[in-house]
């Protein structure tokens, strides 16, 4: 738009007016009057102006082949962090917790008959509760990727494995 209304600058401008004016002197004086004017552009064509708004125009486009690369690296990187927690997901990473839950019972059980001493039952608690927690932050950050790639594809939020 700007770089039509500096073409256009080019062109010469008319001007028409007129108008009518009373002096409240004695005795009154009644004035009309017509004006007619046209300017020439000489020395101002607004050639500089076309060619900052093509600057400017061509600057915008680049702009925007830039983000739409941007857009197109972040969709890619948030797939490919959905494959990999899927294949994470799928593996035997929650068959883990069953384990370890079972290996804490036996411990737990060896502790109360006096067969494990308490630094064995704590230290396979604790072990026990880092898996289970990792396990909820990898798949809290697979959601958020979930949702930052359909924020940023526009697709409807799903919350599925």
């Amino acid at each position: 738009l700007d770089s039509q209304m500096s073409k256009k600058e080019k062109f010469p401008d008319l001007i028409i007016g007129g108008g009518y004016r009373v002096e409240k002197v004695s005795p009154e004086n009644h004035f009309s009057y017509g004006m007619l004017g046209i300017s020439i552009p000489i020395w101002d064509t607004g050639e500089n102006r076309v060619q900052a708004a093509n600057a400017r125009l061509k600057k915008e486009e680049k702009v925007l082949v830039e983000k739409k690369k941007s857009v197109e690296m972040e969709i890619g990187k948030y797939q490919s962090m959905m494959v990999y927690f899927k294949g994470l997901f799928s593996s035997v990473f929650f068959d883990d917790v069953n384990e370890q839950e079972k290996i804490l019972g036996i411990a737990e059980n060896g502790f109360k008959q006096g067969v494990i001493d308490i630094n064995t039952f704590l230290q396979t608690e604790v072990q026990t509760h880092e898996i289970i927690d990792q396990i909820y932050l990898n798949w809290m950050k697979y959601l958020e990727t979930v949702s930052h790639y359909n924020l940023t594809t526009g697709e409807e939020l799903k919350w599925t494995r």
